[in-house]
């Protein structure tokens, strides 16, 4: 059976820009795919690929993005201007989706950061 090595998501933007600097600021590596619209956003073997899409139709989503050191990379993303909540765990994006064509793509998309801590439990505590 083979096995999955890694997945390269397609976000659609409004302004692929915008969407580069943003990337930029928070340490990814970017390049514009030469026929324009298109780009790409990499750091530690994460890839993001970025699509130009108008704004239409709109709706939202997340994903989840899982580090090794949460509170290192909230420090270096607060110290690129990245607005980050707390200091304990994940961080994920809210996206908002643009409907091109028939089709749904991602329009916007802002980084937010949710913490969590894992505590032992004591019965009848």
């Amino acid at each position: 059976m083979g096995s999955l090595r890694r997945i390269a998501p397609i976000f659609a933007v409004r302004d692929l820009g915008v969407a580069m600097a943003h990337y930029e600021r928070l340490g990814f590596a970017t390049r514009v795919h030469h026929g324009g619209g298109y780009g790409y956003a990499t750091r530690d073997g994460i890839e993001i690929h970025l699509g130009a899409v108008p704004a239409q139709d709109q709706g939202s989503g997340s994903a989840y993005l899982f580090v090794d050191d949460a509170d290192e990379l909230a420090r270096q993303w607060r110290s690129a201007g990245a607005e980050v909540h707390s200091t304990e765990a994940s961080l994920r994006y809210l996206d908002t989706f643009a409907k091109m064509d028939g089709s749904w793509y991602f329009a916007e998309r802002k980084l937010l950061v949710d913490w969590s801590e894992t505590r032992p439990s004591t019965p009848g505590a």
